[in-house]
This record gives structure tokens, C-alpha cells and sequence, in this order.
């Protein structure tokens, strides 16, 4: 077992003692147990993995064993997109969707904007914020999906086979994996690269193949994913900062008391700030053991270089489409 996946198991295991009380008790005598089903592709260390562990034992332990979390992880049943429409149908209770969230409510490509964000305080300033509440009833209006909670899917990197990345120059020609966002496929074309869009699950297999050159991802999703096994570079870009967001079937939540609510509400928060510093605490300890496993080469990206694109060739392309919300995220932006 990796390194830090052993951590895991031990951070998770310590926390698991959090809530006062102990182990749960159980639903009273002649109470039916509330169970809801949450289900997403991935596996630990990946954050929405532990987020899910540590959701459920949140739940079940706030509300003294009254309610329970049923988890599908591993792409059980089917990959995230499939998961979120699930939810929406009503067939499962929750789902996880970070970027392709835009093919539900378009302003949420808003995030997909290259260097929209200076960093995680800014970040969690707007989704924990108005803008995050405005998308959210958005996707209830018109999904009838409420957003549970954002958290941490984190700043985003490039690998790929070829040469190591120093300036957007460097992508010239070569097969990049995006996330399903049109935004960021356009945004690796305006790089350089050849750039189309795959579930994730499927982009280790691509690599190995050589379906694809690269990718870009956060290093926790590099790591557990073990993709540096099938890359040889890595380059930091931090050339967005991606949210993992919980969906919850409207129906399912309006039909639950408001104490069930508030555990839900309370669980999902904790859990939230628990992954994000998780990967704050343990990022570059994933990274040194990615170097160490297959002799991964690392280096620090020219970000004045790639944000001089972002800002000068790819905003210009969005402003009458997401005007109001950047203007928004950038006056959230300025006390950080």
C-alpha cells in the first residue's frame, strides 16, 4: 500500500472517534433507519473517495444511527455524468460531478476560466458564498439537483509523455485528455495542444495506449489514479482551480425532516474542510512518492506565460457569456 493511502486510513480512523457519544447507537426500536444512496466513479485517495467515507461516518454517527449512507464507489454504477443523472431520475439519492457539471447549467463553466481564481481562500469565498448559492439554485430550477456542498478537487496540473511543459508553446501538437468542459478543450487549443474530452475512468487506459499524449488533473487525482505509471512528466500549472461538488435529488431532500437536513448540511461541511486540508497537508508528500515509484520528472510551469493567454486570448471569449459572475468572483477576489 502507497505511503500516503496508509495515512489515510489512519487520518480517516481518527477522525471517525470526532463525534461525541461514540459509536452510534441505531434507530430507536420500531423507527425505520433512513438510507441514502450516494454513488460516484472513484477510488482512495482520490478526494471524492475519502470525502464519501467521511460523509457517511458524519451521518451516521450525528444522527445517532437514524441515518445511513449507502456508497457505490468505483464507477459501480457507471461514471459521474451517468451517477448525477441517476440522481436526477431519483434512481440513486446523491452523486459527485465536478467539471461536467457546465452540461447541466452552463454558468458554472465560469470556474472552468483559467486563472479565475487566486487561490483556495478565493475559491471557497465564492462557492461557500452567494455565487456557489446562485448556481446551485440554478441547477434546482432547472434539474431539480441541489448542491449538498463544494470541495476540493484542487489546482490543476499537466502531465504527458513528450517534453516537459514550460510555456504554452510546449503543447504545440501534442493530444491532451480534458474533462467533459468546452471550455477547457478550448482553452488547451488556444495553447497548442490537440485537446478532446474523456471520463476519467477511462483516461488511464488512453494514456497507456497512447490514445492521448497527456492530461491535466490536481495531483491527488494524479496520485490516486496512478497515472504517473503511464506519464513521465509533470508540470506545474495551477492553471485552474476545479470544485468536486455532492448533488442531492431535490425531491429527496424536501421530503426529509429539518433535523435530517441539518445533519446532512453539518456532515457534508465537515467532510468538505477535512479533504481540503487533507490535500493541503498531504500534496507534496504525494508528489515525492509519484517521483520516487517511476522516476516521474517534475517542473514548475512559466504561470506569467500561460495566464498572459488565459487573460489576453481566452477571457475575451466569455465575457458576454459569464460578464456579471466574473465580474462577481473578481470583486469576491480582492480582499485576497
Amino acid at each position: 500500500m502507497r505511503r500516503v493511502v496508509s495515512l489515510t486510513v489512519l487520518f480517516l480512523l481518527a477522525g471517525f472517534t470526532l463525534w461525541a457519544g461514540g459509536e452510534a447507537e441505531g434507530a430507536a426500536a420500531g423507527e425505520e433507519k433512513l438510507v441514502l444512496t450516494f454513488a460516484h466513479e472513484t477510488v482512495e485517495p482520490h478526494p471524492v473517495y475519502l470525502w464519501g467515507e467521511r460523509f457517511k461516518e458524519n451521518v451516521e454517527k450525528m444522527s445517532g444511527g437514524k441515518m445511513e449512507i449507502d456508497i457505490y464507489p468505483a464507477a459501480e454504477l457507471g461514471p459521474a455524468m451517468e451517477n448525477a443523472q441517476q440522481a436526477k431520475m431519483g434512481t440513486v439519492d446523491m452523486a459527485n460531478l465536478s467539471t461536467p457539471i457546465v452540461q447541466f447549467v452552463d454558468g458554472f463553466g465560469v470556474f472552468d476560466l483559467p486563472f479565475i481564481f487566486k487561490n483556495r481562500d478565493h475559491a471557497y469565498a465564492v462557492a461557500w458564498g452567494e455565487i456557489g448559492e446562485e448556481l446551485s439554485r440554478r441547477l434546482i430550477d432547472a434539474h431539480g439537483l441541489r448542491i449538498l456542498t463544494y470541495y476540493e478537487n484542487g489546482f490543476r496540473q499537466i502531465t504527458n509523455n513528450v517534453r516537459p511543459i514550460d510555456k504554452p508553446e510546449d503543447l504545440k501538437g501534442l493530444r491532451i485528455r480534458t474533462p467533459s468542459s468546452e471550455i477547457r478543450v478550448r482553452t488547451f487549443e488556444t495553447f497548442g495542444a490537440a485537446a478532446s474530452a474523456l471520463s476519467f475512468p477511462e483516461v488511464y487506459g488512453a494514456l497507456q495506449s497512447g490514445t492521448f499524449d497527456g492530461q491535466e488533473n490536481p495531483i491527488i487525482n494524479i496520485y490516486s489514479a496512478q497515472l504517473n505509471e503511464v506519464q513521465k512528466y509533470l508540470s506545474i500549472t495551477n492553471h485552474v482551480y476545479a470544485f468536486q461538488k455532492t448533488l442531492i435529488n431535490e425531491k429527496k431532500y424536501q421530503s426529509l425532516s429539518q433535523e435530517q437536513k441539518d445533519v446532512l448540511h453539518e456532515a457534508a461541511q465537515e467532510a468538505s474542510e477535512w479533504v481540503i486540508q487533507f490535500i493541503v497537508d498531504n500534496e507534496t508528500d504525494m508528489l515525492n512518492e509519484m517521483v520516487e515509484e517511476t522516476g516521474l520528472k517534475v517542473n514548475t510551469a512559466n504561470n506569467a506565460a500561460f495566464r498572459k493567454v488565459a487573460l489576453e486570448q481566452i477571457w475575451p471569449n466569455y465575457t458576454d457569456r459569464f460578464g456579471e459572475l466574473i465580474e462577481k468572483i473578481n470583486k469576491a477576489g480582492e480582499q485576497y
